[in-house]
C-alpha cells in the first residue's frame, strides 16, 4: 500500500452528492423505476468534480424531460450555463414578463404600473436584454454587451374615467 496516496473518505449523509443520490433513489423508488440503481449508487464513490459533471448531466436530462425534448436531442442553451445571462434575446413580452415576477417578489414602491411597463417595452430595440437593477430603473443590455440605464417615467396613472 502507498502511503502517499489519499484515501477518498465515503460521502457522509450531508453530503450534497449523497442527498442527491439519496433523493434521486427515493424518486426512483416512488416512481416508474426506470433508474439504474447499482450504478446510481456508484456515483457516491466519485470524486466530486466527476460526481458534479455526471450530475449536471442527470439535470440536463430531466431539464430536457421536462421542456418536452427528446432524450437524446443536442441540448439547447437559452441561458449561458456559465453566467446564466440570455444567450439570445428573449421577445419583449417574455422580458416584461420577467420583470414584472422580479417585481412582485419586491415591496409595492418596486412596482412599475402597466404603463411604465409599456413604454419601456416600447423602447426595447432588436437584441435589447432588460436586466432587473433597481425599483425607480432598470438596465438595457444591448447587443453589443454596453449596459444603459433606463429609468421609469410615467409617475401617476391616467384616470380613463374623466
Amino acid at each position: 500500500m502507498n502511503d502517499t496516496e489519499p484515501i477518498e473518505q465515503p460521502r457522509r449523509r450531508g453530503d450534497p452528492i449523497a442527498r442527491c443520490v439519496n433523493d434521486l433513489l427515493s424518486a426512483n423508488a416512488h416512481g416508474p423505476g426506470n433508474l439504474d440503481t447499482p450504478a446510481l449508487r456508484r456515483l457516491l464513490e466519485f470524486p466530486k468534480p466527476d460526481a458534479d459533471i455526471v450530475l449536471r448531466h442527470v439535470f440536463d436530462a430531466i431539464n430536457a424531460a421536462v421542456a418536452g425534448l427528446q432524450p437524446d436531442a443536442p441540448p439547447h442553451y437559452v441561458d449561458c450555463p456559465h453566467c446564466n445571462q440570455p444567450l439570445e434575446a428573449p421577445a419583449p413580452e417574455v422580458q416584461i414578463g420577467r420583470l414584472r415576477e422580479f417585481q412582485l417578489t419586491r415591496a409595492p414602491y418596486w412596482q412599475w404600473s402597466p404603463r411604465e411597463l409599456l413604454l419601456l417595452k416600447e423602447s426595447l430595440k432588436p437584441g435589447d436584454v432588460i436586466v432587473p437593477m433597481y425599483a425607480h430603473s432598470c438596465g438595457i443590455r444591448k447587443p453589443n454587451g454596453r449596459i444603459v440605464e433606463y429609468r421609469r417615467t410615467a409617475t401617476t396613472e391616467e384616470n380613463s374615467n374623466v
